[in-house]
């Protein structure tokens, strides 16, 4: 495989996930899983900070990606279908693959990193706070729902989230 970029490693080990975050599994024994990173920058200051990071195995991805309603399944697709630059896809750089902006210019992001081991490769997806929220509405209450359970039940997002609206979080 593909040497994985030590920027997808756990931050918080400084070492590639071993489990996965929803059934603990251990990911060395699983062929595909996903790992997603959230950073938020702070003006002026050259740091940034993880705030929330997680590897999931393809089973509990797929599991999740069923609890979706059929709506929000379409309109992901649909919004992806219409959205997806593939140019900054494809690129070196640390660019949202919506809008193309450079995510070192940003004060938030997320990143999603698909891991096939069989294949030997891996897919970034980076997405600007901006973009997160674009994706976020096009989601069902029902989706939105079933986010709030795997974030309660898995992440323990810091106390600034506490009693705001929703973060936003999305499971790409």
């Amino acid at each position: 495989m593909a040497l994985l970029p030590d920027k997808y490693y756990s931050d918080e080990t400084g070492e590639p996930f071993a489990t996965c975050i929803e059934c603990e599994c251990v990911l060395e024994s699983t062929n595909e899983y996903l790992i997603e990173k959230a950073y938020k920058r702070y003006p002026g200051f050259e740091v940034k900070d993880t705030v929330f990071e997680y590897a999931l195995c393809k089973a509990c991805y797929v599991k999740l990606e069923n609890e979706m309603s059929e709506e929000s399944r379409q309109a992901l697709a649909q919004f992806f279908e219409q959205n997806i630059n593939v140019e900054y896809l494809l690129s070196d750089g640390d660019f949202c693959c919506i809008s193309g902006v450079d995510l070192s210019t940003v004060a938030e992001y997320q990143v999603a990193v698909l891991v096939n081991k069989h294949n030997g490769v891996y897919t970034e997806l980076m997405f600007a706070g901006e973009a997160i929220d674009r994706v976020v509405e096009v989601l069902s209450e029902k989706t939105l729902d079933e986010i709030d359970g795997f974030v309660g039940r898995n992440l323990g997002l810091p106390p600034e989230f506490e009693g705001t609206p929703r973060p936003r979080f999305i499971i790409v």
